[in-house]
C-alpha cells in the first residue's frame, strides 16, 4: 500500500498533543528505520497502521516515545540555521562574490 502525503495519522485539539505526537514519529521514526531511509519510505515498509497502532491508539507507548525524544534533546541541541544567521560561522559564504556594473 502507497503512503499518501494527504493520508490522515490523527487529529488533535491542542498545541501540546501536536508536540507530544511530533516528538513520539520522529523517535519512533528514529528507532524502527534503517539508516539514511527516509519517512516515506520507512512509512512504507512498515505500514501506516503500524504508526497509528503504536502511536495514536497506544498512549503510554506515544509519551514514551515523546519522552525518549524529549531526553535526546537535552542532551544535544544544535540549530545550524541559527547558527548561519548569527554571522559568526560560515559568514564567508555570504560575501558577495564581484560586482558586477
Amino acid at each position: 500500500m502507497k503512503v499518501r502525503a494527504c493520508d490522515l495519522l490523527c487529529k488533535v485539539e491542542t498545541k501540546q498533543e501536536v508536540y507530544e505526537y511530533c516528538q513520539a514519529f520522529i523517535q519512533l521514526y528514529r528507532e524502527e528505520a534503517h539508516y539514511l531511509e527516509r519517512s516515506a519510505p520507512w512509512i512504507e515498509r512498515v505500514g501506516l497502521q503500524h504508526v497509528i497502532d503504536q502511536m495514536v491508539d497506544n498512549h503510554d507507548r506515544r509519551t514514551e516515545l515523546a519522552n525518549k525524544f524529549i531526553y535526546s534533546q537535552q542532551l544535544v541541541q544544535k540549530d545550524p540555521w541559527s547558527e548561519r544567521a548569527s554571522g559568526n560561522v560560515d559568514s564567508h559564504e555570504f560575501k558577495v562574490l564581484a560586482k558586477i556594473g
